[in-house]
């Protein structure tokens, strides 16, 4: 997990077939069961949400496509009084960059091209989320050097989040776009 190496169980050996992924998932779950730890940080690679909580805080906020909208969203469920947890016994595999991988396929880009226009993203997204919390304590920019991680976000989110409305809803217009299937 991006935000989270405490929680990373790497398999041996890369997985080469879906029943080497199975197999080992079982084997986590088998090892850990139903345990569960609490988390201050939300990492929005798998996650599973109560409906309660999307009726109190509403869903991820559009502005922050890819980053910093998973660590938006955990900052409103505490304030909104709910925890976060991750489950020790789910293990799903994630191949990191797959995005990135597809883009320089589709597009003929370098690796280093890819990475700024990924870390460009990341620095717009970033932008975003300092102004909507307010923390003009943080950098003005981020860095892959940062310690973003190690930030206590239920601290901020106490200290700034009186500013910041608790629910987000999808624009009207959002979701005159959406198509049903």
């Amino acid at each position: 997990m991006d935000s989270h190496p405490e929680h990373c169980v790497e398999p041996k050996d890369r997985p080469k077939h879906f029943r080497d992924v199975d197999e080992f998932a079982r084997g986590v779950f088998n090892g850990a069961g139903c345990m569960f730890v609490e988390d201050r940080l939300l990492s929005g690679d798998a996650i599973l949400l109560k409906r309660e909580l999307v009726d109190r805080i509403g869903v991820l906020d559009l502005r922050f496509f890819g980053y910093f909208g998973d660590i938006d969203y955990g900052m409103r469920a505490h304030l909104a009084g709910f925890k976060l947890v991750c489950a020790k016994g789910a293990w799903l595999f994630h191949e990191g960059s797959g995005h990135v991988k597809q883009e320089m396929a589709q597009q003929a880009l370098t690796v280093d091209q890819a990475r700024d226009r990924r870390m460009a993203l990341v620095e717009v997204a970033y932008r975003e989320f300092r102004e909507k919390w307010q923390l003009d304590e943080l950098p003005a920019q981020w860095n892959a050097g940062s310690s973003i991680p190690s930030l206590d976000f239920v601290e901020l989110a106490r200290a700034h989040g009186a500013n910041v409305p608790l629910k987000y809803e999808f624009p009207v217009q959002t979701l005159d776009d959406l198509e049903i299937i």
